[in-house]
């Protein structure tokens, strides 16, 4: 679904349409400045909005800046994760260890990488009666919604890859460049048994537990970031 962005007050953002960067981590949000200065200008601001969604008043043009300001966050998180994603290097030197099992972690981390980052938006009901503000509210929040998932698919993938690379760094580290043998074997094993328990660690409440760590710590307004249960549905549901 293509999204109109002036209907919900997003003019420029280029986040909605989930492209990827172009060999850079700078991402550009000029609407975001118009945003950020209402949210920033003013201190009392951001407790005022808080107020008002506690008491059941935020439903303003203040909290969609808020939320259009989250979006930017959880997708300029998304790209970055989607850059080192795409820098993994997936496959061996040597061609006889292509089916080593870290190997096959890193080729399917890419693969899920690619259709994390291809898949169309869920738009859901677009029908959404009321009146503009409270339509872009739900607008926004289905945008917020869809781009959780991504990011937490992502912080996935990203987890389980640098699991691997370090597996294959420690193969190396143990190889010397010589072909496996009997005498590696002990090392080799215990890699990759250090692999396993890293993948079976990587769960979803883990993810989600750690991605909203790092936005509370980092000031972020996270009011109205989703469950884990409901990102987990909103990505089944567009599969």
């Amino acid at each position: 679904m293509k999204i109109d962005q002036s209907e919900i007050g997003l003019r420029g953002n280029r986040f909605l349409g989930f492209k990827p960067p172009r060999a850079t981590l700078e991402i550009s949000f000029e609407a975001n400045i118009h945003h950020r200065s209402i949210i920033d200008e003013n201190p009392t601001n951001r407790t005022l909005v808080r107020n008002n969604m506690a008491d059941g008043r935020g439903d303003n043009s203040s909290v969609n800046d808020f939320r259009a300001v989250r979006i930017a966050e959880i997708m300029n998180d998304f790209r970055t994760l989607q850059y080192y994603i795409s820098q993994t290097k997936a496959n061996p030197t040597r061609p006889e260890d292509y089916y080593e099992e870290g190997y096959v972690v890193l080729r399917q981390c890419v693969s899920d990488g690619q259709a994390v980052l291809s898949s169309n938006f869920n738009a859901g009901d677009s029908a959404t009666p009321g009146a503009n503000g409270e339509r872009e509210k739900v607008q926004l929040q289905r945008i917020m919604l869809d781009a959780s998932a991504r990011r937490f698919q992502a912080q996935k993938i990203y987890l389980r890859a640098m699991a691997a690379t370090r597996w294959a760094n420690s193969r190396a580290v143990i190889l010397q460049g010589q072909k496996p043998q009997a005498g590696y074997l002990p090392s080799l094993q215990a890699t990759s048994e250090g692999l396993r328990a890293e993948l079976a660690a990587i769960s979803d409440q883990k993810v989600h537990s750690d991605l909203l760590t790092a936005d509370y710590h980092a000031g972020r307004w996270i009011q109205e970031d989703p469950s884990l249960s409901t990102v987990l549905n909103w990505i089944h549901s567009s599969r």
